[in-house]
């Protein structure tokens, strides 16, 4: 969002709109008769990525075809399905698995006896799809069904099955609840009604509101009201719990986040209403009479139970993300078995972004990490919905509120929700937008390309770094800071937390996004041990420019013995404050990872003096630094072909009157050179010690 506060404007979502319908039924009173249909003689193959379609293939009852194979994605063909399939065997259906016994594909043959009904068994633990499916399908059955669930489980989403109750009723078919897990329905045919009112999608309605609740804004969904069968229609109330204000009628409901103002709130009413009088008369009395707001979200302290609402816990996930506290929600088991492992990815998701959550038996637990509002604004994080559209759908929520995520595969929003990011867009003034591939870091030119810092901890490459990419009008980005911010911690803590390995893989893979998404024109600051992680130094050899800040150990020893808040320095895997021997391991690292070396001699401390040999070093090694003014460039290189010194060699010298002056100073003097020649004009005969003879000749 370009604003996190930014205002939602109210929103009319109802399934009788024109504008919304992709094409209208011809025949509105289709009609659906008979005991089954008939396929053709060859097999009919259904493929699918949800398992929606599944509920309505089971009506293939007879006919003189050979069957119907239904397969699916990857994902489906996980998915466990053998409750419904068992329960249909035993019940007369000739139903096979094809390749693993439990999941898609199966086949099934049509020719023989079909679906003699009678007493059914099963299961609801895994999904009250399998029991809708039957219920739907039992009409069509040679004998009438008396379905039982079994008592020793739960029964997952009861609110489902007692819908498809309700709307066979509607549709002529009365099914008889003998006892809370066994039903009776009669061998019959659907009539059609003459009127049906179709309610609005409860569950995608709860991303829109949810929505509101994270950017402090407000939205109104028409037809999802008190009155609604869907269970998800009550996530409003949730909400509430967590600082929102609502109002719910019995066809609507409307949420304002927390730090909503009154006058926002009427001014949204008086731009989206109508010129209906009577409409504005309701509208003027919801907003006039509402409780006063907290200015931010807070999590739901008791656990909350999901097991009615199952679809919905992803987007209350997404909220509790940002909400301060921490949010437990439990009865959600099942949904290890839909689309994904939905558990499993939300938690490996929101932790990858900054949001500390764990996994449990029945559900999880989100500590919520409102700094994720103010992290960086440049910094992009890639989510992964793995296909799953709900998953999609509530990051996106959380996008309205968190900068800079991108959420792969938009497109599986298709399976629930096909308008989702045009709705968001045109409704809600969400922007949404393509995500460019990364360029390659081998085609960026070397004035592009972005300038990595390396160099042990207390040589300045943050504070060096972040004044040099002023002078070179680069932005600049410290990982260790960026790191604290996505994971609302200190470094230090984390590893006390974790541990040091914890810390280096997810270091790691913050450097490989970064160094994907910023390939060019920053400044970059590395943490200092992360030369140690062998695919950061592959990574580094590839990379144009990287520069390692050489100061000398024994100042940078001197710097960190007056630093306490630093985590300690580890050497083999064990802690350390020994500098020299840190020093000693990384150095060859440092210097193969680099592809320069900015060195700063023994005792130097004039910083500003330092900062301006940085940055001509930089413009040099850039070659033509980005948004450089004309006036500082031509100052600091005035006259030098920088094109055709970078890659060649430089040549230094230094005169002093007397060498044994310069010979104790002498490995500083040259240190990150590579060939080193000293030319003597004796004027004075001198006597030099074997260790000063040797210290020349080493130099």
């Amino acid at each position: 969002e370009e604003s996190k506060r930014q205002q939602l404007k109210a929103t009319r979502m109802t399934n009788t709109d024109e504008k919304k319908m992709k094409k209208k039924k011809e025949d509105n009173n289709t009609k659906m008769s008979g005991r089954g249909v008939s396929p053709s003689s060859s097999p009919l193959l259904i493929s699918t990525s949800s398992s929606s379609p599944l509920p309505s293939l089971q009506p293939l009852n007879g006919g003189d075809g050979s069957g119907v194979v239904i397969a699916g994605n990857c994902r489906m063909h996980q998915r466990p399905i053998s409750d419904l399939v068992d329960s249909l065997k035993l019940s007369g259906c000739d139903i096979s698995y094809i390749e693993n016994v439990g999941s898609l594909p199966l086949r099934i043959n049509t020719k023989k006896h079909g679906w003699q009904g009678g007493e059914i068994q099963m299961a609801a633990n895994v999904s009250s799809q399998f029991v809708s499916s039957i219920m739907m399908s039992s009409p069509y059955a040679k004998k009438a069904v008396t379905l039982t669930l079994e008592s020793t489980l739960p029964v997952v989403s009861r609110q489902y099955i007692e819908i498809t109750c309700k709307l066979m009723r509607l549709f002529g078919v009365e099914v008889k609840q003998i006892s809370p897990n066994r039903f009776s329905v009669p061998c019959s045919v659907y009539k059609n009604p003459s009127n049906v009112t179709v309610e609005g999608d409860a569950t995608a309605a709860s991303y829109h509101l949810a929505m509101a609740a994270i950017t402090g804004g407000t939205v109104t969904v028409d037809n999802v009201g008190s009155l609604s069968m869907q269970t998800d229609a009550k996530f409003c109330k949730l909400l509430e719990k967590m600082g929102c204000e609502i109002e719910q009628t019995e066809s609507s409901t409307t949420v304002r986040g927390p730090g909503y103002s009154l006058r926002d709130s009427v001014t949204a009413a008086a731009n989206d209403s109508n010129n209906d009088e009577d409409d504005e008369e309701e509208e003027e009395k919801r907003h006039h009479h509402h409780r006063p707001q907290q200015q931010e979200l807070m999590a739901i302290t008791e656990p909350v139970d999901m097991g009615s609402m199952t679809d919905a816990f992803m987007t209350l996930a997404a909220v509790a993300a940002l909400a301060k506290g921490s949010t437990r929600i439990t009865n959600i088991k099942n949904q290890r078995y839909k689309d994904c492992n939905r558990l499993e990815v939300m938690v490996g998701q929101l932790q990858s972004i900054g949001v500390p959550c764990t996994e449990q038996e029945d559900g999880l637990i989100i500590h919520g990490n409102p700094l994720l509002r103010n992290r960086a604004v440049m910094e992009t994080s890639l989510i992964n919905p793995h296909e799953d559209s709900r998953i999609a759908m509530s990051f996106a929520v959380l996008a309205c509120g968190t900068p800079g995520l991108a959420i792969k595969g938009k497109r599986c929003v298709d399976a629930s929700y096909p308008s989702f990011w045009n709705d968001i867009q045109r409704e809600l003034d969400a922007k949404v937008g393509a995500v460019l591939d990364p360029v390659s870091n081998n085609h960026i030119p070397q004035e592009e390309a972005t300038v990595w810092l390396v160099g042990m901890r207390g040589v300045g490459k943050t504070t060096l770094g972040k004044m040099v990419a002023k002078n070179l009008g680069r932005p600049f980005i410290d990982l260790d800071h960026i790191f604290e911010i996505r994971h609302g911690i200190k470094i230090r803590a984390f590893v006390q937390k974790f541990s040091w390995q914890e810390f280096r893989a997810r270091e790691l893979g913050l450097f490989e996004e970064i160094m994907k998404s910023h390939a060019r024109g920053f400044v970059i600051a590395c943490g200092a041990g992360l030369v140690e992680t062998p695919a950061a130094m592959e990574a580094f050899k590839r990379l144009p420019v990287v520069v390692q800040i050489n100061r000398h150990i024994d100042d940078v020893a001197a710097y960190l013995s007056k630093d306490s808040s630093r985590p300690a320095l580890l050497k083999d895997g064990n802690y350390a404050w020994d500098c020299q021997a840190i020093w000693e391991a990384r150095r060859p690292l440092y210097r193969a990872a680099s592809s320069y070396e900015f060195t700063i001699i023994k005792g130097d401390s004039d910083w500003a003096k330092i900062l301006d040999d940085l940055t001509r070093f930089l413009n040099t090694v850039t070659m033509s630094p980005v948004g450089q003014t004309a006036s500082v460039y031509e100052h600091d290189i005035k006259d030098v072909d920088v094109v055709k010194l970078v890659g060649g060699t430089f040549f230094l010298s230094l005169t002093f009157k007397n060498m044994r002056e310069v010979v104790p100073k002498m490995q500083d003097l040259v240190a990150g050179t590579t060939p080193t020649t000293t030319y003597f004009l004796l004027t004075k005969i001198l006597t030099y010690t074997i260790e000063e003879e040797i210290m020349i000749l080493s130099s």
